[in-house]
């Protein structure tokens, strides 16, 4: 019995050692290595080789999206995106694509935001010149088919009714509109049926002709990559046909008069709220410490938020904190669910943690907290090849430059106490607060949230 119990003494040591040693000492990430290249046509490229994996990622992503569309327009970059899967010059059919992609195992799909149009399939190394084969193909030469076309409509009207009927994406239609009014950045990227349903084939090749030229995207490739050399003239063979262009100027900003509450009713048992202020756009100084502001209040289980909203009153299952940027302005926001006589209460009860935060502060064990819990996630995003080459394409988009996760983390680690504090007033007081609430309230309800805010 002395010997197991010196045995598992000597492991309990080695345990407290290990845990001391990971309290004193940072998370190692990741020191990538970003080769920026272009190709013989311009079109930029970025490439991340990471050890360790058998596979790539392949992105390709356009400027474009529902800020460059009128309203007659909205929805029409979203669509195309649909219809640019509905065959090629040299694949006839959607289904032709979708085969030769998971003949090789390979997996895609794409997106659609305010600001981009983004392609991307993941796939095993050898097969990097048959992914860039049938990734610019789609890019070059989708045929636009007017009996495709009518089909497709069908399918975004049926991804709109699931959207109405999600509390989520109800609550993000709901709060564009009311921070930004009426003009392109307060629309909804999946567009109104009115527009969609207008759309036809000239106006989509019309869309395509002006949004995907050589000045106007950009190729990212991470993981497992062959040679730069090989690479690059693998790039060179497939997208050299991308036709000469402009990049298109996306609206300017406007400041338009808002509303401050907006209540939808939904007849549903829980109520769903958002709390939003404009704040900071890509790219800006005050972003690294409005990151650590926002894991303060609603990151985690021990978050501010957290602890006072959910642990001590029980109103909410659970609350969180976040922001988004983009090329020209951001907003940051906190969400919870509780029940509909307890949505006051709890906007309260959130305003109350901002105004703690600024009178009391935040104490340096807090804030080192703060930063290890970020540090954790840049961490992870810089070994996951497809998170290292969506955030690369992202903020190349934004802003022209990149950077690596752990010189993201860096700008972090710099950040103090006083400035992150220094942000609150400027997020969270005055009239840039705003109020989406999603539930079953009548009318009535707007006038007594007003209140609460």
């Amino acid at each position: 019995m002395q010997g197991c119990e010196g045995f598992i003494f000597l492991w309990f040591c080695v345990i407290v050692c290990a845990v001391n040693k990971l309290f004193k000492r940072r998370v190692n990430m990741i020191d990538l290595r970003i080769i920026e290249r272009k190709l013989d046509n311009g079109i930029p490229v970025l490439m991340v080789p990471m050890r360790g994996t058998g596979f790539f990622t392949h992105i390709c992503a356009v400027r474009a999206g529902s800020r460059y569309e009128s309203p007659k327009r909205n929805g029409i970059s979203h669509l195309l995106e649909h219809m640019m899967f509905k065959g090629t010059k040299r694949r006839k059919t959607a289904h032709e694509i979708a085969v030769e992609l998971s003949d090789m195992g390979a997996s895609n799909n794409a997106f659609t935001n305010n600001e981009f149009i983004w392609f991307y399939v993941d796939a095993l190394v050898e097969h990097f010149a048959r992914v860039a084969d049938i990734m610019s193909d789609q890019i070059i030469n989708p045929i636009m088919r007017g009996s495709e076309l009518e089909k497709e409509k069908l399918v975004v009207f049926q991804e709109m009714a699931r959207s109405e009927s999600d509390v989520g994406d109800v609550l993000g239609d709901m709060i564009m509109p009311m921070l930004y009014g009426d003009q392109p950045a307060g629309q909804n990227t999946i567009g109104t049926r009115e527009a969609v349903a207008s759309t036809t084939t000239d106006k989509l090749r019309y869309w395509h002709r002006k949004y995907f030229n050589r000045n106007n995207l950009v190729i990212v490739v991470a993981g497992n990559l062959p040679p730069e050399n090989k690479a690059l003239a693998i790039l060179n063979e497939f997208y050299a046909d991308v036709p000469q262009g402009e990049r298109p100027q996306m609206p300017p900003l406007e400041n338009k008069k808002v509303e401050r509450v907006s209540v939808a009713y939904k007849d549903i048992p829980q109520s769903s709220f958002v709390l939003a202020a404009k704040s900071f756009p890509f790219g800006s100084p005050e972003v690294p410490a409005l990151d650590l502001l926002t894991t303060i209040l609603g990151k985690g289980m021990s978050s501010r938020l957290f602890r006072e909203v959910r642990e001590n009153r029980g109103l909410a299952y659970t609350v969180s904190s976040s922001s988004q940027q983009a090329t020209d302005t951001g907003f940051t926001y906190v969400s919870a669910g509780t029940d509909p006589s307890k949505v006051g209460e709890t906007i309260m009860v959130i305003r109350r943690e901002f105004a703690n935060l600024l009178e009391h502060g935040i104490s340096e064990g807090e804030l080192a907290k703060a930063k290890n819990m970020l540090r954790s996630g840049f961490s992870r995003l810089s070994e996951s090849r497809s998170s290292v080459a969506s955030s690369l394409a992202m903020e190349f988009l934004y802003s022209g430059t990149f950077s690596t996760p752990k010189e993201e983390m860096e700008n972090r680690e710099r950040v103090t106490a006083k400035e992150v504090v220094g942000l609150v007033p400027k997020v969270f007081f005055g009239p840039n607060l705003q109020l989406a609430v999603v539930g079953p309230h009548k009318g009535s309800m707007k006038d007594t949230l007003f209140s609460s805010l």
